[in-house]
């Protein structure tokens, strides 16, 4: 069965097709999400079931320019900030624990943070830096590191990651996409796994520009892959490897192959068009997915979108993301799962801003009391409704 699933998967993860669900494997085998892409706001307020406010810890050694990746493991939430350079470690109340903040040229430092993974079945914190791998321990203490270009050496394959996953064999999924590649695109890929500083396999081909963002979500024991653009097939990655999940259904205004540019010198700009003057959907995001709901986000006419997905009644809901309170504060993008619920980030800006508008209950009264503009984000956690 998985020589099969091997088989299938490599005839058919050549990039820029339009891809059915029935290309891919069986219809069985995937699920298929179909989204309403209309102009209507999310009825955020009628899906959640509960919601808690964390505002994170503000002092000197804790302040945060931007969160780029949120993660939570084992009571606490790891913050990548690329602009300072480090990863923030607050608990579960908010309270900040430490911070991982090793600049410098030597063993144990880093030059800039691209991206980290939360290793939660060794308890250990990976680190994807210029050139090479950090592993250290949840506490935050420097163990090890190697450079994953040894990896790429005596081969033809080019790949400047800035993304990666861990496998639970000792390595890893990078991911470079077209970044880098610069000759004979057609014999490179988007990802590889690397065992033991070799290149053990790879996927998706690249044969033209592969626009950048978040790759990897984590949920729980498993993560999503945000998809390439004009392939709308969502790939998931666990113990077992990668394997096609589910299909977003966009119907007419999927960006199919014949809508996609052909030409890779303006291949960004022709699809900033189509996402701005047209009603096609773009730019599938922010997949998370709990047991019983799935979470994404797109991008149609300028404007961002979100859709949440009931497993147990196979329907979905779709609208515009708009920050606002009426019972419950519509929190925006979601970044990150903790246990079953979905966490956004907002800003000390928005909360005074929303708040300030709108008649809110005695508990957000207390905390547009406690919280300074000037302040670390705060986080918000909802619940969802089965629906």
């Amino acid at each position: 069965m998985k020589t099969s699933i091997i088989i299938i998967l490599i005839a058919y993860l050549a990039f820029g097709c339009k891809r059915k669900v029935s290309q891919i494997t069986s219809k069985e085998d995937i699920l298929n999400i179909v989204v309403d892409s209309k102009n209507k706001e999310l009825p955020w307020d009628s899906l959640i079931s509960e919601q808690h406010i964390v505002p994170l810890e503000t002092k000197k050694e804790c302040l945060i320019g931007k969160v780029n990746k949120i993660e939570f493991h084992d009571g606490k939430f790891f913050i990548l900030d690329i602009s300072n350079k480090s990863l923030f470690v607050f608990h579960n109340n908010g309270k900040f624990d430490f911070k991982i903040n090793k600049i410098g040229k030597g063993p144990g430092e880093y030059t800039g943070i691209y991206d980290f993974q939360i290793d939660k079945v060794k308890n250990k914190i990976h680190i994807l830096s210029f050139y090479k791998m950090m592993r250290f321990s949840i506490d935050g203490e420097f163990e090890d590191e190697w450079h994953y270009t040894k990896a790429f050496k005596k081969t033809k394959y080019q790949c400047i990651p800035n993304q990666f996953a861990i496998t639970r064999d000792g390595g890893y999924y990078l991911w470079g996409g077209s970044i880098g590649v610069s000759k004979h695109m057609e014999q490179q890929y988007a990802m590889y796994k690397i065992k033991s500083l070799k290149v053990v396999k790879k996927y998706f081909p690249v044969n033209r520009p592969i626009l950048e963002g978040q790759r990897f979500f984590s949920c729980n024991s498993f993560y999503n892959i945000k998809p390439i653009q004009g392939n709308d097939t969502i790939y998931s990655l666990t113990e077992s490897g990668i394997y096609p999940n589910y299909f977003i259904d966009f119907g007419k205004n999927a960006l199919s192959k014949d809508n996609l540019p052909a030409n890779n010198s303006s291949f960004g700009k022709k699809l900033y068009q189509l996402e701005h003057n047209t009603n096609i959907c773009t730019n599938i995001n922010n997949l998370l997915e709990s047991k019983k709901h799935i979470y994404f986000t797109f991008a149609q006419k300028g404007m961002i979108k979100c859709t949440v997905f009931s497993k147990e009644s196979s329907s979905s809901v779709s609208g515009l993301v708009k920050t606002t309170i009426n019972k419950f504060v519509h929190s925006g993008i979601i970044s990150c799962l903790k246990d079953s619920m979905f966490v956004s980030v907002l800003s000390p800006y928005v909360i005074h801003d929303v708040l300030g508008k709108s008649n809110p209950n005695n508990d957000y009264r207390i905390l547009l009391k406690k919280i300074n503009l000037e302040d670390n984000p705060i986080l918000i956690l909802s619940g969802l409704k089965s629906f």
